[in-house]
C-alpha cells in the first residue's frame, strides 16, 4: 500500500524541537577551516523508542545512506550496527536521505548544534540516531480501515458516500511532539552525547500510505506501526463535484434548488453554508395532457362516446360542447354509481364543420367550515330535585371539563317565588372540552329549606352547523360532503349534504345527517364532485363531434380549462373531465360551427404559484403567497415537503385559495405538522475532520478504524 511517487510531506524541527524558533546565522554558515565527521545510527523505530531508552539490537543494516553538501556527495551503506561514518564533509548544513527495501524512506537536513563546544584540532563529530519503519504487511505493520463520507447535496440530512476511487492518504506525523519526544529527542546519554547530536533542521518521511475507497466508500491502508506508538495523519487530495442546496430568493422561506460546482479539500476552509426556508411548498395543479379534437357529418352534433366515466359524481355533471365552427348543440350527463354511464344530446345544434370540444364540469372551489356542539359542550341541565326555600336563586357550580384547554360551563338558576323551588337552570356558557357528563352543583337551601339537584344533558363533540366560506361554482347536482375523522378515537364521522343552486351553480347551504361525536376542534369538510369522466363528440356536418385523449397529464385536482382553436369554425366549447389526477375524457357543451377540419385543443391547468415558509418550533406557522400564478380553474393541492426533503419534518397541510382571476390569493394551513428542522442540512459548514477526532498512534499488529468526512465543501462555482 505504498507509493513512492506521492508528494512528500514535509514536517520542519528544529533546535530538535517542532517550535521552528529564529535560525542563528552559526548553524548554517559553510565554514570550510572546520572539518565535520557525521555519523548516521539508523534504528528500527518499528520496534525501538529512543524516548524511553530502549536500546536493543534493532540496528538497521545494509541502509543506503547518502549525503550532500556544497556539491559534494558521498553515499554509504549502514553496518550491522546500522551505522554509516562520513568524513571530508565541512561545519555546515548536510542534505541527507536514506533509503531500504521495505522500510520508509526519509530525507532531511542536519547542521552542527550551537551548543557544540569549539572544534579540536579544527575537527567537529557529530552524530543521530534516525528511526526508519517497516512496511511490509507482517505483524510488525497495522491495519487502518474505515469509511469516507461527504456532504454533496444538503437538501437532505444524511452524508454521501464518496465516489468510488476516492483517495485517501495516510503519513507519518513527524511534526506530532510525541514524534519528537520518542524517536529524536536525547534522553539517555549512555546512547548518545546530547551535545554532540545534529541539530535536525528538516525531517521528512518520503513514503505515504493510500488506498481508494469502494462502492460503500471504504477504505483500506497497511501502515506502519511501533511499539510505543507512530503517530500519523490522513488526508485526501482534493476533489471535485456538483452540490446541490437551497437558497431563498429574495424572499425569507422561499427556497431554490441550486447546483454548484465545489471543491472538497483536507486543506481548504468550506464556504458559508447559505440560509433556506424549513419547508418547501409546491402547488400542483396538473400538467401534461393533450387532447385532439375530431369532426364530421352535415353540420350537426349526432354522437358523443364516453372515453372514461371517471368516479366519484354524486350528481349528473353539467356537459358543455363548445368549437367546430357550429353553435347550439347541447348535452345531459346520466351518473350510474358515480360513474357517467352515458352522454345524451339534448340539441344537435347546427354549422359544424369539424369536432366540437366536449367538456365536463363537476364544480369546484367551494370552502367551508364545520362548528361542532361547543366543543363536548353542555347542551342542558335537567333539575332532579327543584328543592324549596330558595329565597334567592343559588349558585349552579358545573364540574370542570376533562380536555386540556376546555372552557368550564356556567349556569344560574330560577326559583319560584312563592314556594322557594328552583323551577329551571339556564346555561350561561357551554363550555368546551367535555367527554362525559360533569358533575352539578347547587348551592344549599336556607335553613328549614331542602336542597335541590340537577343533572346534564352533554354535547358529545358533535357537529352542529355549517359555515359556507366559498359558494365553489359549476356544481350541477349536491356534491358529496366528507367531514375528518374526530379527535377521539372512540367517536363517529359527522355526515351531511350540501345544497346547490341549479341555476348559479353556487353551494348554498348544508343539511347535518349525522352530528357525530367526538369531534374536539372544528372537523375539515371536503366536497366530492366526481372527476375522471371523459368523452369523444361526433358530429354529423360542421359541428365538433369528439375529442380524443393522447395523454391524460398528471397531478390534475380540478379540471384544466380547455382551449379549442383553428379548424375554421368556431364557438365549440368543452370541460375536461380528470380522475386520480389525470385527464380522462371531455364533455362537448357546444359543438360550434364551420369547422372544416379539427381544430386544436389546448388544456391550461394553471400555472407559476410559489410560497414561502416559516417554520416555529418545528410547526409550520405560515405560508406566504411568493407568486400567485394564474390561469388556475380551481384550487390546486398544496404539497408541503421538508427542508432537508428527507428529514424529520411531516404532517403540514394546508390549502390554496383561488381568486376570481385565477391566482393564489391565499393558503389556509390546516395542520401545522411537526419536527419541521428549516433549511439546508447542515446550516453550518463542515471542514475536513476524522473519527474519532483523537490523534492516531498505531501500534504494529493492531486495527485501527477512522472514519472520514471531506465536509461541505468549498463552492468554486458561484
Amino acid at each position: 500500500c505504498t507509493k513512492d511517487d506521492l508528494a512528500p510531506v514535509t514536517n520542519n524541527i528544529t533546535n530538535n524541537n517542532p517550535a521552528n524558533p529564529a535560525k542563528p546565522p552559526t548553524d548554517y554558515s559553510l565554514d570550510t577551516s572546520v572539518r565535520l565527521n557525521y555519523t548516521v545510527l539508523l534504528v528500527s523505530g518499528t520496534n525501538f523508542s529512543l524516548g524511553y531508552g530502549k536500546a536493543s539490537d534493532n540496528h538497521v543494516a545494509d541502509a543506503k545512506v547518502t549525503i550532500t553538501q556544497n556539491g559534494v556527495k558521498q553515499e554509504i551503506t549502514t553496518d550491522q550496527s546500522g551505522m554509516a561514518n562520513f568524513t571530508g564533509f565541512f561545519k555546515g548544513v548536510l542534505a541527507v536521505s536514506i533509503t531500504k527495501d521495505d522500510m520508509t524512506a526519509i530525507k532531511y537536513l542536519v547542521t552542527v548544534n550551537a551548543a557544540v563546544g569549539s572544534a579540536k584540532a579544527g575537527k567537529v563529530d557529530v552524530a543521530n540516531i534516525i528511526p526508519i519503519f517497516r512496511t511490509k504487511n507482517d505483524a510488525l505493520t497495522a491495519q487502518l480501515i474505515g469509511r469516507v463520507t461527504y456532504q454533496n447535496d444538503l437538501t437532505n440530512s444524511t452524508r454521501e458516500i464518496v465516489p468510488t476511487g476516492t483517495k485517501i492518504v495516510a503519513s507519518i506525523d513527524a511534526t506530532n511532539p510525541s514524534f519528537y519526544d520518542q524517536y529524536l529527542k536525547i534522553k539517555n546519554p549512555y546512547i548518545l552525547d546530547s551535545l554532540q547530536s545534529g541539530k535536525i533542521l528538516n525531517f521528512a518521511y518520503e513514503a505515504a500510505f493510500y488506498d481508494s475507497t469502494d462502492a460503500l466508500g471504504n477504505y483500506a491502508i497497511t501502515i506502519p506501526g511501533s511499539i510505543d506508538g507512530l503517530p500519523f495523519k490522513l488526508n485526501a487530495p482534493d476533489m471535485v463535484s456538483n452540490q446541490k442546496y437551497y437558497e431563498n430568493a429574495s424572499v425569507a422561506g422561499f427556497n431554490q434548488s441550486k447546483t454548484v460546482r465545489t471543491l472538497y479539500s483536507s486543506a481548504q476552509f468550506p464556504s458559508v453554508i447559505p440560509p433556506a426556508g424549513g419547508a418547501q411548498v409546491t402547488f400542483l395543479s396538473g400538467s401534461g395532457a393533450f387532447a385532439s379534437a375530431s369532426v364530421s357529418g352535415s353540420g350537426q352534433l349526432d354522437k358523443i362516446n364516453i372515453n372514461s366515466g371517471g368516479t366519484g359524481y354524486t350528481s349528473a355533471p353539467k356537459v358543455i360542447i363548445n368549437g367546430g365552427g357550429g353553435n347550439g348543440a347541447t348535452a345531459s350527463a346520466i351518473v350510474t354509481n358515480g360513474v357517467v354511464t352515458a352522454i345524451n344530446i339534448t340539441n344537435a345544434g347546427s354549422g359544424y364543420t369539424s369536432d366540437p370540444t366536449v367538456s365536463i364540469i363537476s364544480g369546484s372551489g367551494a370552502n367551508i367550515n364545520a362548528t361542532i356542539g361547543g366543543g363536548g359542550s353542555v347542551l342542558s341541565i335537567q333539575v332532579i330535585n327543584s328543592g324549596n326555600g330558595y329565597i334567592t336563586a343559588p349558585t349552579i357550580t358545573i364540574g370542570a371539563p376533562t380536555l386540556t384547554g376546555g372552557v368550564n360551563a356556567t349556569a344560574t338558576a330560577v326559583i319560584n317565588a312563592t314556594t322557594g323551588a328552583i323551577t329551571s337552570i339556564t346555561i350561561t356558557n357551554a363550555g368546551s372540552g367535555y367527554i362525559s357528563n360533569p358533575t352539578i352543583t347547587i348551592a344549599a337551601a336556607p335553613s328549614g329549606g331542602t336542597n335541590a339537584s340537577a343533572s346534564t344533558v352533554y354535547s358529545g363533540q358533535s357537529v352542529t352547523s355549517f359555515v359556507i366560506t366559498n359558494g365553489g361554482s359549476n356544481y350541477t347536482g349536491n356534491p358529496a360532503v366528507t367531514f375528518s375523522l374526530p379527535d377521539i378515537a372512540s367517536g363517529t364521522r359527522a355526515q351531511g349534504i350540501a345544497t346547490v343552486d341549479v341555476n348559479t351553480g353556487v353551494i348554498t347551504g348544508f343539511t347535518i345527517t349525522n352530528p357525530g361525536s367526538g369531534y374536539t376542534f372544528a372537523p375539515t369538510i371536503a366536497l366530492s364532485a366526481g372527476s375522471g369522466a371523459s368523452a369523444t363528440a361526433m358530429f354529423s356536418g360542421r359541428g365538433l363531434t369528439g375529442i380524443s385523449i393522447f395523454n391524460g397529464g398528471n397531478d390534475y385536482y380540478s379540471a384544466p380549462t380547455v382551449k379549442i382553436t383553428g379548424g375554421g369554425g368556431n364557438g365549440a366549447v368543452a370541460n375536461a373531465l380528470i380522475s386520480n389526477g389525470k385527464v380522462v375524457g371531455f364533455t362537448i357543451t357546444n359543438a360550434g360551427t364551420g369547422y372544416t377540419s379539427s381544430p386544436s385543443i389546448e388544456l391550461i391547468s394553471g400555472s407559476g404559484a410559489q410560497a414561502s415558509v416559516t417554520v416555529t418550533n418545528g410547526e409550520i406557522s405560515s405560508i406566504n403567497i411568493v407568486n400567485g400564478g394564474s390561469k388556475y380553474t380551481g384550487a390546486p393541492k398544496i404539497v408541503i415537503t421538508s427542508n432537508p426533503t428527507n428529514g424529520p419534518g411531516a404532517g403540514a397541510t394546508a390549502v390554496a385559495i383561488v381568486d376570481a382571476n385565477g391566482s393564489i390569493s391565499g393558503v389556509t394551513i390546516t395542520d401545522k405538522g411537526t419536527g419541521y428542522l428549516g433549511g439546508n442540512v447542515p446550516s453550518i459548514a463542515e471542514p475536513f475532520s476524522v473519527t474519532p477526532a483523537t490523534g492516531l498512534f498505531v501500534i504494529s499488529g493492531s486495527t485501527y478504524v477512522r472514519d472520514i468526512h471531506l465536509g461541505t465543501g468549498f463552492r468554486i462555482g458561484e
